[in-house]
């Protein structure tokens, strides 16, 4: 499966590799404000401007009328608003000299980010619809329960005291909660086997799934604090971009196949 014949993938692992590279050496730094450290989110960015490129030309390798068409649209568009979020961030961090602009305008294409993330993947689930039962709708709502409840309650308490603004509180909850509904339809998506499209697919729900480990990381350590860009959330970031992007090429890969199939 993992062939790198083709142009895209050879800029993809090549691009991957000198992010992780990149990361590595950022290490052995003692401070941590370097200008390598800020513009590492701006090179690790363009990880998720390669997925949206990937998505949204795969888009319109299909109908937009047809779930296929609509979920690599939201799963492309979703990547394209966490790049600009990513680029808003570097220009707090050069320009304006912020160093962790959290809340900031970044805020809000990062969390874009979720919504248009879960309706696309959403749309992919419903056309293995042949294989979903009423069942695993049923746990998928389970699931959104308890993963709420674990998020909000044990793992990632969000701040709402007095001392935070508003907007702080506001995107405190919004974060938590776009990690829930993305943690919730992957464990629905992994429960469902469709050969060779399961496959890319799979890959695809794996990076999503570490970006929520991410979020994770990231609003504690920067609740705390400790954040400084270029530490294990942006790697964890980088390897959630780089996984999306490539489970993406082969899902489209795959539903292409299965309509020049359907066509003979």
């Amino acid at each position: 499966m993992l062939t790198l014949k083709n142009p895209f993938l050879v800029t993809l692992f090549a691009l991957g590799g000198i992010v992780l590279a990149w990361w590595i050496y950022l290490q052995s730094f003692s401070t941590h404000q370097t200008t390598l450290n800020f513009l590492f989110n701006g090179g690790y960015g363009l990880l998720y401007l390669l997925g949206a490129v990937v998505g949204l030309r795969g888009a319109f390798k299909f109908s937009l009328d047809k779930a296929e068409g609509k979920g690599f649209l939201f799963l492309g568009l979703s990547l394209l608003f966490y790049a600009i979020g990513q680029y808003i961030w570097l220009y707090y961090n050069l320009v304006l000299l912020v160093d962790s602009p959290f809340p900031s305008l970044a805020d809000i294409p990062f969390t874009l980010f979720y919504p248009f993330a879960a309706f696309g993947l959403w749309e992919l689930l419903k056309t293995f619809k042949s294989v979903v039962t009423p069942r695993m709708i049923w746990e998928g709502v389970a699931i959104l329960a308890l993963s709420a409840g674990l998020t909000f309650f044990v793992f990632n308490k969000p701040d709402l005291s007095p001392n935070t603004s508003l907007i702080e509180r506001f995107f405190n909850i919004a974060y938590p909660l776009g990690d829930t509904l993305l943690i919730t339809l992957a464990l629905v998506s992994l429960r469902i086997y469709v050969g060779k499209i399961y496959a890319g697919f799979r890959i695809l729900i794996v990076g999503l799934t570490i970006e929520t480990v991410a979020d994770f990381i990231f609003l504690s350590r920067s609740g705390s604090g400790t954040y400084w860009n270029g530490d294990l959330s942006d790697l964890l970031y980088s390897v959630g971009a780089f996984l999306i992007t490539l489970g993406l090429f082969y899902t489209i890969q795959a539903f292409s196949k299965k309509v020049e199939v359907l066509r003979r």
